[in-house]
């Protein structure tokens, strides 16, 4: 903070900065909100940009998609969050008792709740397991950023940093191809891809 304070600019510390100075943010929410970012920041975009490029190299029509529907570059995007969840699960602590698909659960109880299954709901998405960037925004609402209170403060950033990405991508190269094995490193927790060679045409 100090250091862009000497060397102001426009990015979103200075906005922080700025925001502290008004009056809007103490000093100790704007560090903290930092370490937020830098903390959570860079995972669940990392991820998202790797499985769509897998995606992309897959399936070149998803890749001629991004290039030629810009429209369509949102629900992609959206979609790529949702069949391939980055996160797979968060815990939660019960804080009152709670009726969960006609079960009580009392308070003080902490539930592994699964993103990635919840994301595949066949009661909420038609067709699961198929990707499909042009469902309506109505139906298209999933968990990969969490939701409510709990939903992540970066999504907006992550998505356009992804969308930066895949857009230079299709706007420089005519296609994607895999030019190895792809390697993961799944947890309970994480869907992670380790190693992913690909050829840019």
């Amino acid at each position: 903070m100090a250091d862009r304070r000497a060397h102001p600019g426009e990015g979103l510390i200075d906005a922080f900065i700025a925001a502290q100075d008004e009056g809007r943010m103490t000093e100790e929410e704007v560090v903290c909100t930092i370490f937020l970012f830098f903390a959570v920041g860079h995972l669940d975009v990392k991820h998202l940009i790797n499985h769509g490029i897998w995606l992309m190299a897959r399936r070149p029509e998803l890749f001629a998609a991004y290039r030629d529907e810009p429209e369509a570059r949102p629900g992609i995007i959206n979609e790529i969050l949702r069949i391939d969840t980055p996160e797979s699960m968060v815990v939660r602590l019960t804080t009152q008792d709670t009726v969960i698909g006609g079960t009580t659960v009392p308070a003080g109880e902490a539930l592994a709740l699964l993103i990635a299954s919840a994301n595949r709901d066949p009661e909420v998405f038609a067709d699961p397991d198929t990707f499909d960037h042009t469902r309506p925004l109505a139906v298209s609402q999933h968990l990969a950023f969490g939701s409510g209170m709990h939903g992540r403060a970066g999504q907006v950033l992550a998505r356009a940093e992804a969308d930066i990405v895949f857009s230079s991508i299709v706007a420089r190269f005519s296609g994607i191809e895999l030019a190895g094995e792809p390697a993961c490193a799944h947890t309970e927790f994480l869907r992670t891809t380790t190693h992913l060679p690909v050829r840019l045409r």
